[in-house]
């Protein structure tokens, strides 16, 4: 028995037989759980312009922050998991030094004590 006796072939070509996939499947989304975000922003938005006195400069500086978190999460869905495995002990110490700063060195207003100044 040869190796190609189990070798199936599609159509009459020889080349490899090579799908379409749809730009969700490109840039590794879910298509429900984007549809699940974009009815959140929508209903938070309703939500902001209603609380803000039918504020139009309110709800246009949370959507350019919508689109920039967006943004950043259309870039972070092109990273490898074995990428963000790798970083997280480092991006993990960093976010502990931090808060020990914010703790040691960080600003009291209000009963809280924040911000590193």
């Amino acid at each position: 028995m040869s190796r190609y006796d189990f070798q199936h072939q599609l159509g009459s070509s020889h080349s490899p037989v090579t799908r379409r996939i749809s730009l969700m499947q490109a840039i590794h989304l879910d298509a429900p759980l984007m549809g699940g975000l974009l009815v959140l922003v929508c209903v938070g938005l309703f939500v902001l312009y209603s609380a803000s006195g039918q504020s139009m400069d309110t709800l246009m500086r949370q959507l350019v922050r919508i689109t920039a978190g967006f943004a950043a999460m259309m870039v972070m869905a092109f990273i490898s998991p074995r990428t963000y495995k790798r970083w997280t002990p480092w991006l993990f110490g960093i976010g502990l030094i931090l808060l020990v700063g914010v703790l040691v060195t960080g600003t009291q207003a209000k009963g809280a004590q924040r911000w590193l100044a």
